[in-house]
C-alpha cells in the first residue's frame, strides 16, 4: 500500500441498497481499480512476507456508516479511514474499495466519528484531506490525525534483534474555523486560545481559569470548544 500513486481515482457510479443491508456499491471498471482490488486484499488478508507492527487505521475493524453526498445518502456502509494513507476504505463484496478525499463527498459517519473533508493547512500542504469533527457551531473543531512508517532495520552491533516495519501513531494536530471560514491550526498556548473566540472572551477566560483547562489537552480543549459555543 506504501508505493500506491495519489492520482488514482475511483469514481461511484451508481449505489444500491437493499432494505438495511448495504448491497453494492457500482465502481467503474479500468485497470486502476483492479491494481487498487489486489492492493486492497493485501489489506484484507495480510501480507505473509512482510511484517509491519501497529496499525495505519483509526480502528482495524470496520463499522457500519452513512456516506453523505450532495444529492443524498448511503447507508449501512461498511466503513473504516486508513490515517496513513489520508484515505476511507469500504468493503462489498469480499472487496475493499478505497474513496480519495474528494469534495464530492459530504460527510462520513461511522461508530461515534464523524469525518468531513476539508483543504487542510498542513506541513507545508494545502489540499483535501480527511477530519474528524469535534464539535459544531460558530467555532467549529476539528482534529487530523496522525500516523507515519518506520521502515524496517537490521540489528546493528549492540541490538540482538532486527526491527520491523513500524506505523507509529503520532500527535493529533486540531484545527478549528469561524463562522465556516478558513481553517486554522489551534494554538496550543491558552493565552493565544483565547483570541481566536470572536467574542465572549472574558467569559472563556473564567470559564477557562475556573475549570483549570489546558489547550494542549485533547479532552479539555474539545470541552473550552463545546462550552463556547453552548453560550
Amino acid at each position: 500500500m506504501l508505493n500506491i500513486k495519489r492520482y488514482i481515482f475511483l469514481t461511484i457510479a451508481t449505489i444500491f441498497i437493499g432494505g438495511p443491508v448495504f448491497a453494492q456499491l457500482g465502481i467503474e471498471r479500468n485497470l486502476e481499480k483492479h491494481m487498487l482490488y489486489q492492493i486492497s486484499r493485501k489489506s484484507l488478508y495480510g501480507e505473509p512476507a512482510i511484517k509491519i507492527e501497529g496499525s495505519p487505521y483509526l480502528s482495524d475493524e470496520f463499522q457500519n456508516g452513512t456516506i453523505y453526498v450532495a444529492n443524498g445518502q448511503y447507508q449501512d456502509v461498511p466503513l473504516r479511514y486508513n490515517i496513513f494513507e489520508d484515505w476511507m476504505e469500504y468493503q462489498a463484496n469480499d472487496e475493499i474499495y478505497i474513496l480519495d478525499p474528494e469534495p464530492k463527498f459530504y460527510k462520513f459517519e461511522f461508530g461515534d466519528t464523524e469525518m468531513v473533508i476539508e483543504n487542510v493547512p498542513f506541513k507545508g500542504k494545502y489540499g483535501p484531506g480527511f477530519l474528524t469533527r469535534l464539535d459544531s457551531g460558530r467555532l467549529c473543531l476539528y482534529v487530523k490525525h496522525i500516523v507515519s512508517f518506520r521502515r524496517a532495520e537490521l540489528a546493528k552491533a549492540m541490538d540482538y534483534e532486527n526491527k520491523p516495519a513500524t506505523y507509529l501513531r503520532m500527535s493529533d494536530v486540531f484545527f478549528y474555523k469561524v463562522d465556516g471560514g478558513e481553517l486554522i491550526q489551534v494554538p496550543k498556548k491558552t493565552k493565544k486560545l483565547l483570541k481566536i473566540f470572536p467574542d465572549h472572551q472574558k467569559d472563556m477566560s473564567e470559564y477557562i481559569k475556573l475549570e483549570k483547562l489546558s489547550a494542549s489537552k485533547p479532552d479539555e480543549l474539545a470541552t473550552i470548544f463545546k462550552f463556547y459555543n453552548g453560550l
